[in-house]
């Protein structure tokens, strides 16, 4: 069996955040294939971080995504900045998104977005974390903090609640490695 062959590559979206780039193959049979490749702009990596308070509460978040034009629950994530490290940039995103910190930052896991995204993102469990402050959030940012048992977010998850592939991951592999 032979390779794919590339018929063309065109950019669809490109702007500051993400560039998304249309991709055609011709298989062997003749049939064609088009693909659409997502990537951010700036970096190929982020951050999730899954938080809970010094009373085992989850910390999640309710937030407006427009791209799928509809409000889905996850936890606190966005792209590496370029001038801090991962660590930090899981740090400040706690921080801006829900008002809470941590002096307690456990790695879990590295995935990919999916297979046509080329981000990669870390996720990291937050144990401990207390609130400091009010959300520093954007003005396009529409973001509501809730807390909840680990048992209880769980359940949301079963019930089809929590619709966010990354959400997901992240708290099954934290369970799976016993951090919560």
């Amino acid at each position: 069996m032979k390779n794919p062959r590339k018929l063309s590559e065109k950019i669809i979206v490109s702007n500051w955040f993400r560039q998304t780039i249309e991709k055609k193959f011709e298989l062997n049979d003749w049939k064609v294939l088009d693909f659409l490749i997502n990537s951010q702009v700036w970096t190929n990596k982020s951050t999730i971080i899954l938080p809970i308070t010094t009373k085992w509460k989850i910390i999640y978040l309710k937030e407006y995504r427009y791209w799928v034009e509809k409000y889905i629950i996850n936890f606190p994530m966005w792209a590496l900045e370029k001038w801090i490290t991962i660590n930090k940039n899981a740090k400040n995103e706690l921080n801006e998104e829900t008002g809470y910190d941590t002096n307690n930052l456990k790695f879990v896991w590295k995935s990919m977005v999916s297979n046509y995204d080329s981000t990669l993102v870390t996720m990291y469990v937050a144990n401990n974390c207390s609130k400091i402050a009010e959300q520093d959030l954007s003005e396009w940012e529409k973001i509501t903090v809730f807390r909840t048992s680990i048992n209880k977010f769980e359940e949301m998850i079963l019930d089809w609640k929590v619709d966010c592939p990354l959400t997901i991951s992240c708290f099954y592999m934290a369970k799976a490695k016993g951090i919560i």
